[in-house]
């Protein structure tokens, strides 16, 4: 009996609250939680009951009206902080306080933020930032959370941008999970305590990039002198190899006629030379023509020598002069006035030709 009047009080209140319905919170612009009315739980709290059923049968319950916009943060009388679904829970009597926390997702952009990218230039960036409350009770205990989530995207940002080059900034302008933009922030806002339990972000995009116009120019007229100063001075390395293989191709130039004509005097000095052999030749045998004329003449029919010993000797001499004399060679040089060694032996077996034809007359 007692426990079916327990759960007809509980329903009790619970048809109460549900008849009341939910109220509807309106969350003010970067403030994730709003103060409720605090509620004042008793025996018999939501709907009057008999005094005598309040002192035989106490029942003391609290039911929550919580939109579905908003987390329900129930600080209880003795100072417990919970988290609470909405609807019917029992509890004990005192007075409760509520904190409604959104639970949307929601985004914001962050400040603008300057500083020098890692290889000189100065941008400006601005995000888009979208996040949610992720644990309640976590995110009421921060003060001003939404500033402090904020204060620290910020700081990252302008780390980002030294750390990066500016085309690294400039194609991570997408905030797909994943990239280097979302990868980057993410990373740091996990290693923060206890904000990255209290919010989780769930994209960032980049929304701002823009630059120093007055710096953007200095650097790009400086990067103009530099690409000036960089084309001058291949110009003038051009100029340089240039007036190198001039040089070197007037050089072999003058090398190559000189060396044909080197070799055009050398086939000129070879021609004489195999002239002046060829002569030789000749004069050599003409002289062995004669001395064989000679030979010859001695031995036809009739001929009748005056001294036969006397052409022996004649002949072995003529013999002896021919094998003895140097065959022709190249001269190295240019034949000088002075008569050679080879003249004087032509003369000779010219003069002992003429003796053995003379012994070789028949006798008168």
């Amino acid at each position: 009996m007692f426990q079916s009047l327990h759960n007809h009080i509980l329903n009790k209140i619970a048809e109460e609250g549900r008849k009341l319905g939910a109220p509807p919170i309106e969350f003010p612009a970067k403030q994730i939680s709003v103060t409720g009315n605090d509620i004042d739980v008793g025996y018999g709290c939501i709907f009057r009951l008999q005094w005598w059923i309040q002192g035989i049968l106490p029942v003391s319950a609290l039911y929550l009206r919580l939109p579905s916009n908003a987390y329900g943060v129930i600080i209880c009388p003795d100072g417990t902080i919970c988290n609470r679904e909405g609807g019917l829970f029992e509890s004990p009597p005192g007075l409760y306080k509520i904190q409604y926390v959104d639970k949307q997702e929601h985004f914001d952009f962050t400040s603008s933020v300057s500083e020098l990218t890692r290889d000189g230039e100065k941008l400006t960036l601005r995000i888009l930032l979208r996040y949610r409350v992720t644990d309640p009770v976590k995110a009421i205990g921060i003060e001003r959370p939404v500033e402090t989530l904020f204060a620290n995207i910020e700081t990252d940002l302008a780390q980002y941008i030294r750390i990066h080059d500016h085309n690294d900034i400039a194609d991570s302008a997408n905030n797909r999970e994943g990239s280097k933009l979302f990868s980057f922030f993410m990373e740091r806002h996990r290693r923060r305590f206890p904000l990255s339990k209290a919010f989780e972000i769930t994209g960032v995009e980049l929304k701002d990039f823009r630059g120093d116009e007055t710096f953007l120019e200095m650097r790009r007229n400086a990067r103009v002198q530099d690409m000036e100063k960089k084309l001058l001075a291949q110009t003038q390395e051009i100029e340089r190899l240039k007036v190198e293989y001039r040089n070197e191709m007037e050089k072999k130039a003058a090398q190559a006629e000189s060396d044909q004509q080197e070799i055009l005097r050398l086939m000129h000095s070879k021609d004489m030379e195999l002239e002046s052999v060829r002569a030789s030749w000749q004069i050599q045998r003409d002289i062995i023509s004669n001395v064989m004329r000679a030979v010859e003449k001695a031995f036809e029919p009739g001929a009748y020598p005056r001294d036969i010993s006397q052409v022996k000797s004649v002949l072995a001499e003529i013999r002896e002069t021919i094998i003895s004399s140097p065959p022709p060679v190249v001269p190295e040089s240019k034949p000088t006035p002075i008569e050679s060694p080879r003249s004087l032996e032509k003369d000779k077996i010219g003069k002992l030709t003429g003796t053995l034809l003379n012994l070789l007359e028949p006798r008168k």
